[in-house]
Formats: structure tokens, C-alpha cells, sequence
């Protein structure tokens, strides 16, 4: 039986790295990815608990729009619908 490859972390691990070392500058910093890593988590569990519902995978999408203002005409869009 094949062993399962393990990832390779060391970029992940760099990344990390330098984004505690960005953060542990200043306590804002810290709060901020708290908050965002408690954001992703509490979005994790209400995708797995959707896609159990509809029996399908849910994809993970991250939008940050600063102004809430966008110049395409998509169908279904949040920022057409204020």
C-alpha cells in the first residue's frame, strides 16, 4: 500500500511566518486576524453544513469590495442590490 504524500508546508509555513511577524507589530494587527480567521471559520462550518443539506460541495470565495460600488452589470449582484 502507498504511503499519502504530504503537502509541502515550507511556503506555508514562510507565509505564516511573515504574516505573525507583520501582525505582532501592533495589537490591531492581531485583533484583525483573529477576527478574519474566526470569520473563515464560522463561513467553513456553514458550508459544511450546507453542502450536507443539498448533498453537493459548496466553493469557497472570498470578496472584498471596499466601496460596495462596481461598474458590471452581473445578475444577482450585492452591490445592485442597494
Amino acid at each position: 500500500m502507498a504511503e499519502k504524500e504530504k503537502p509541502d508546508c515550507s511556503l506555508m509555513w514562510m507565509w505564516g511566518k511573515s504574516l505573525w511577524k507583520w501582525a505582532s507589530a501592533s495589537p490591531r494587527r492581531v485583533l484583525f486576524l483573529v477576527r478574519v480567521g474566526w470569520r473563515f471559520g464560522l463561513a467553513y462550518r456553514r458550508r459544511v453544513r450546507h453542502a450536507r443539506r443539498i448533498s453537493g460541495p459548496i466553493p469557497m470565495v472570498l470578496a472584498i469590495s471596499p466601496t460596495m460600488h462596481c461598474n458590471y452589470r452581473c445578475a444577482g449582484c450585492y452591490s445592485r442590490a442597494r
